[in-house]
């Protein structure tokens, strides 16, 4: 599987799927649809479980929503050594874990920049990694 530039937060996925905000739901089905991104597994399981929690009727739907996500998105595996590096990224950064597992991920597999609206936009790591919001002029 090759490197694709962007690495989608989970956020980004609910607002493709669930936004009542037309707006970010055009920017993030466009970006989720690029063909330019990839995600992980854990990003699908953070995805199924607020569907589960926040939108219980589209939980209904939740096998073939992450079917079309997955002929968009290349879902990539986490490994040991992305656990590894994402307990140095929230020791050095006091971020969550669970996003230092995505910031690993993305480093691993070559991205460029993880879209997401939930962490610091333009925060950048050593790798050249770089969160970037895509909603932020939308918010301004």
């Amino acid at each position: 599987m090759s490197a694709k530039p962007f690495f989608l937060d989970t956020n980004i996925l609910i607002y493709a799927n669930t936004s009542q905000d037309e707006t970010k739901k055009a920017i993030a089905q466009r970006l989720v649809t690029s063909g330019e991104a990839m995600t992980s597994v854990q990003t699908l399981n953070e995805f199924c479980n607020v569907l589960r929690r926040k939108f219980p009727q589209k939980f209904t739907e939740v096998d073939a929503i992450l079917q079309d996500i997955q002929m968009d998105v290349d879902v990539v595996p986490l490994t040991a050594n992305m656990t590894h590096q994402a307990v140095a990224i929230s020791k050095r950064f006091l971020l969550s874990f669970y996003d230092s597992l995505i910031l690993a991920a993305a480093s691993e597999y070559g991205c460029s920049a993880v879209l997401s609206e939930d962490l610091q936009s333009g925060f950048k790591l050593e790798t050249g990694l770089v969160i970037i919001n895509p909603f932020m002029k939308v918010a301004e």
